[in-house]
């Protein structure tokens, strides 16, 4: 099976051919793609010598796979998320008009994800939410070319490869445009442990520190998962018994990490934005994760507690909840193998790169524990694919009991990863991406500040009405305070945001909320919206009353009801309102 897939280099430039024609025609993509998948896997024994070309099939498998993603994720028309991308956009509309970040905005996910590319790319593309889903449809894609380079990494034989590609889309069927970056410094990180040189970590750290300022907590996940994985790794190598290389490669890591942050550093620090930076990054954020915000995890002990073993196991099998208890048990099994190779004098090969790995996905767990719903725990639970992988491979090599292993493991990561399920999944998707597409493009309507992009046809009819409703109340200047998480209306709307804060989750504190009282005091919005009248009144069935007493409080001494549009509650500034001080 391994030689007839490296022979598919002889052909590459074939499906290189028709993956590149998917783009020019993406009409017919799924057709061309179809055939380019078709050359890649059945016709390798075909080619004339004169047509080998074997160097080209790295970039031939990453143009295929970018133009998969593409065909999924390049859709121009549909609703917009008034949440999730209005965290993005309203940022984004800050920086665009000089805004400072971390003293005017307040970047939950990072400087970068949360407004900080876009906002670049407005001033060359334009600001309209057409330049804002193709960044995003292209960095997705560029994730999966990322996560796939990180697989080939891993591992030597090309079937191998697919299969490490394979296990980590089961957890993450779809990756994120945030974790393109990370899936990359996890690239750079695997080649560093293969190769041992200082000048890979050094690459690898550098990325690392990128998407710290892109995405913050995929950072941290990357450049704690490698500091320890580079200087751990020749100590495993020796069978514990020496350091090694570590300390060098750590240092090397280390200090790629610090040259890649002092530019971004220089330009917080200009702004005068790096103190609020760090306070906001390692204080303000971490301390709000609680069991407010966050969905935390089941409790592990009171699950292997139960007195009936049997239970245990169904549960952790079966039990959506439990996904990260099933994250544990493999990652812990695939850490046991690495230190048993290591002090039976066996950890060499593929178990540096292995290494790696496993610490990245240790570090991620934190993210897979500490927000415990369905998206989370794909986007942070993806990085323990590759140990997964890991784990099967090594038991196919076992010298002793290798069919009982093999099949001991395999069991274990069927029970959760379903690679056929995922492949159907991941086909159906490129093969509807084409199809979607085209219907939200006729369904669609063009609405002020989209640029090419459509909205559905009942969004469009909302953002009408509420334009045509604050135009007719506000100056040009003015602007209104929305308390219903939906921050993609300052955009839609062209208006400012008052407050540094682009939702209701983001100033639970009671600092915060005093600070977006003293800012709506100062700015004084003549309207608010009081509730959005959907389900993001209540972000994770929390209700903003609840989340922020404060700020609710201070609604209702200052704003009376004055209507309603398309479900949002409207309210007024009342009449010379002076508010007492709210507790």
């Amino acid at each position: 099976m391994t030689s007839s897939f490296s022979r598919a280099g002889e052909i590459t430039w074939l499906p290189l051919s028709f993956s590149s024609a998917a783009i020019a025609f993406p009409r017919a993509a799924p057709v061309l793609l179809a055939t380019a998948l078709f050359l890649f896997l059945a016709l390798p024994g075909l080619a004339p010598a004169a047509l080998v070309r074997p160097g080209l099939l790295p970039v031939a498998a990453a143009l295929f796979l970018f133009v998969c993603g593409l065909t999924i994720f390049v859709q121009p028309g549909g609703a917009l998320d008034l949440f999730e991308d209005g965290q993005i956009l309203a940022a984004a509309d800050t920086y665009s008009s000089g805004g400072r970040p971390y003293i005017d905005t307040y970047p939950i996910h990072g400087w970068g994800a949360d407004g900080g590319l876009d906002a670049f790319l407005f001033r060359i593309f334009g600001a309209t939410v057409e330049t804002f889903r193709f960044r995003r449809a292209v960095m997705t894609a560029a994730a999966l070319v990322a996560l796939a380079a990180a697989a080939a990494a891993l591992f030597e034989p090309i079937a191998w490869k697919g299969l490490a590609l394979l296990a980590a889309l089961c957890l993450c069927p779809f990756p994120s445009e945030r974790q393109t970056l990370a899936f990359a410094a996890l690239f750079l990180l695997l080649l560093a442990a293969r190769s041992g040189r200082a000048r890979d970590f050094a690459a690898a750290g550098a990325l690392a520190a990128c998407e710290l300022f892109y995405s913050f907590d995929l950072g941290l996940v990357l450049l704690s998962g490698g500091l320890v994985g580079s200087s751990t790794r020749s100590l495993l190598a020796s069978g514990l018994r020496r350091l090694g290389s570590g300390p060098r490669d750590a240092l090397a890591f280390a200090g790629g990490a610090l040259a890649a942050s002092l530019p971004f550093l220089a330009l917080l620090a200009g702004s005068g934005a790096a103190l609020p930076f760090l306070r906001a990054s390692f204080v303000e954020i971490p301390g709000a994760i609680g069991d407010v915000w966050g969905i935390p995890a089941p409790s592990a002990s009171a699950l292997l507690s139960q007195p009936d073993s049997r239970a245990t196991l169904l549960a952790i099998a079966a039990d959506p909840a439990q996904f990260g208890s099933y994250l544990l048990i493999v990652l812990s099994a695939a850490a046991a193998v690495a230190l048993l190779r290591s002090a039976n004098g066996v950890f060499g090969g593929v178990d540096g790169p292995a290494w790696m790995s496993i610490v990245v996905a240790a570090a991620a767990m934190r993210g897979v524990l500490g927000r415990a719903d369905a998206g989370h725990l794909a986007f942070y639970g993806v990085f323990a694919g590759l140990p997964a992988a890991w784990l099967l491979y090594r038991a196919s090599r076992a010298q002793k009991g290798r069919v009982v292993l093999t099949g001991v493991v395999l069991l274990v990561l069927l029970l959760r990863l379903r690679p056929s399920s995922t492949l159907s999944l991941e086909v159906g998707a490129v093969i509807g991406g084409a199809n979607a597409r085209e219907a939200r493009a006729k369904e669609g309507v063009l609405v002020p500040r989209s640029g090419g992009a459509t909205v559905s046809a009942e969004q469009a009819a909302e953002l009408a009405a509420l334009r045509t409703y604050f135009d007719s109340m506000l100056g040009p200047k003015e602007t209104f305070f929305d308390f219903g998480n939906e921050p993609g209306l300052y955009f839609l709307l062209n208006r400012r945001i008052p407050v540094r804060f682009t939702s209701v989750p983001c100033y639970e504190s009671g600092e915060q909320q005093d600070e977006v009282i003293a800012r709506l005091e100062r700015e004084r919005p003549p309207l608010a919206v009081l509730a959005s009248g959907s389900g993001r009144d209540a972000f994770d069935g929390v209700s903003n009353r609840e989340r922020a007493p404060r700020v609710a409080a201070y609604l209702d001494a200052t704003y009376e009801p004055f209507g309603e549009i398309r479900g949002r509650k409207i309210g007024r500034r009342r009449t010379g309102a002076i508010p007492s001080r709210i507790p």
